[in-house]
């Protein structure tokens, strides 16, 4: 009794699986191939190892050789991209990931830390807000200023000074 719930079980799982793979060839069995890139090997030594670089070429990047085969190879990706189903799916998507508040890295100015900040706005906020900076000045007269970068709407929050007990408006 017990091998034949086994194996019936067995061929239920073997028939969801059969069921679940994709009626079309994946979109990668479809493309062209890659346009070539030639191979032209420089051979150097470092230190007394023997290196060779099939693509030293490619390095050069004002080269009218090196700027074609960039077109090329951008040509190729957007054709790529372009051929894909839910290319503005995917699109949004990284947008959403990518578009993300930005803290840039500390500076001291007069023995206290301040930082940038690009922050994403969003629809009714104002262009300036007063936010005290906690840990670099305890006694809150110090405030950051918000302002339009331009651009994807995003503000630059730089730091300003208020009066203490005073607040952006």
């Amino acid at each position: 009794m017990m091998r034949r719930f086994a194996a019936a079980l067995l061929a239920l799982a073997i028939a969801a699986c059969a069921a679940t793979q994709p009626a079309t060839r994946p979109v990668a069995a479809k493309l062209p191939p890659p346009p070539p890139t030639e191979v032209r090997p420089v051979t150097e030594t470092v230190q007394g190892v023997v290196i060779t670089d099939p693509y030293r070429w490619l390095e050069d990047q004002t080269s009218t050789e090196t700027r074609a085969w960039i077109e090329r190879e951008n040509s190729y990706t957007d054709s790529v991209l372009n051929s894909l189903p839910d290319k503005q799916r995917f699109a949004k998507r990284i947008e959403s990931l990518l578009n993300t508040d930005q803290l840039g890295a500390p500076v001291i100015r007069g023995g206290r830390y301040f930082f940038t900040t690009l922050l994403n706005l969003h629809a009714g906020e104002r262009d300036w807000t007063g936010h005290p900076a906690h840990r670099s000045c305890p006694d809150e007269s110090e405030a950051h200023d918000e302002r339009r970068a331009g651009g994807r709407q995003r503000r630059r929050k730089d730091a300003g000074v208020l009066r203490s007990g005073g607040r952006g408006g």
